[in-house]
């Protein structure tokens, strides 16, 4: 069931997204180094992380449960992007953009979800035990 995660977009999406939270850091207070911005940082880099370790797992049901660890690091990574323009961490431009992001990502993954769901379910549908037509 291995998949190739480079091709899956919202993988894409997580890793630029990484970027422009490494990239927001700096203007974090110092205080806030071994905190907030570690936290938003690992949390941010678990979704790519996430759907990458997902792929490489041996079954669909596996594959959903890594990705359903993504979107908890979706909704952390949210949560942080909240606190952080309450703190005033970030100005309205950059919560913006970050909030917009993550919120994408968050849907992209719940459609992904969902479609992998849907093969779980179609992959274990029971088959009907018996005689084929031609012989009833």
């Amino acid at each position: 069931m291995a998949q190739n995660f480079q091709n899956i977009q919202v993988w894409k999406d997580a890793v630029e997204f990484h970027k422009e939270i490494i990239s927001t850091l700096p203007n974090f207070p110092k205080e806030e180094i071994y905190a907030m911005s570690s936290q938003l940082r690992r949390a941010s880099l678990s979704i790519s992380n996430n759907i990458a370790e997902g792929c490489g797992r041996g079954t669909s049901k596996e594959l959903r449960n890594f990705l359903n660890i993504a979107m908890g690091s979706t909704k952390e990574v949210e949560n942080m992007i909240l606190i952080a323009k309450e703190l005033s961490y970030i100005n309205n431009e950059v919560f913006t953009n970050l909030i917009q992001k993550i919120i994408i990502i968050g849907k992209k993954l719940n459609a992904l979800m969902q479609r992998v769901t849907k093969q779980i379910n179609q992959n274990n549908k029971p088959r009907k035990v018996g005689r084929s037509p031609k012989y009833q």
